[in-house]
């Protein structure tokens, strides 16, 4: 992004605090998504009813969490799939299935027919490790940046401000002391028309 500033243009990144960890998860479902449903239709497996379809895998605080190959989890939902007449939740090898007829209503996920489809991967820990963790992708990722400015950015960070507000600041200005960005700038507020401006907080970190 290009800015106009005291007559002078500057280059700046802009990136989520919170966003490089969650970012691995959601590109993961998506084509988790994709290749189950490209499966489900040249299978033309097919249901008469509306049915959602919910894949969990268990994921650590890691960069990337560990799934299996597509064809082993096609293959199990294609086989509860067949074997379906009643709501089923059960633990398969790669992690836990649950099918159940959709109520009345749309169902809001990517679909093959009737059958809705969603993956989902346990929730990142909220902590200070985490925060750390992500501080130091976003310092990966930046560390080659030929921006003056770097912008980081959440709208999530008050749910854990009040207990961990002074050690990731540190920990943020530590780890960007030696960049190459000449300044270094964290927005924070709450999503939500009504929140965002009203808790809008600009810090400077560098």
């Amino acid at each position: 992004m290009i800015i106009d500033f005291d007559k002078n243009t500057i280059g700046v990144q802009v990136t989520e605090l919170t966003y490089e960890l969650e970012r691995a998860r959601k590109n993961i479902k998506q084509k988790y998504i994709k290749d189950i449903i490209k499966e489900v239709l040249a299978k033309n497996i097919t249901t008469e009813d509306k049915i959602l379809v919910n894949i969990f895998f268990p994921a650590k605080n890691t960069k990337k969490p560990t799934t299996v190959k597509i064809k082993t989890v096609v293959d199990s939902v294609i086989d509860e799939l067949q074997k379906f007449t009643t709501d089923i939740s059960k633990e398969l090898s790669f992690g836990k299935i649950s099918i159940q007829q959709a109520k009345e209503g749309q169902l809001y996920v990517p679909c093959a027919g009737n059958i809705g489809f969603d993956v989902n991967f346990d929730q990142v820990p909220r902590s200070l490790p985490f925060y750390k963790e992500v501080i130091d992708l976003i310092v990966e990722k930046k560390s080659k940046s030929k921006s003056e400015w770097l912008l980081i950015w959440s709208l999530d960070f008050w749910r854990d401000k009040h207990w961990l507000e002074k050690e990731i600041v540190d920990y943020v200005k530590k780890s960007f002391d030696s960049t190459s960005f000449k300044e270094v700038y964290f927005v924070e507020s709450m999503d939500g028309e009504r929140f965002f401006q009203a808790n809008l907080k600009i810090s400077k970190i560098k």
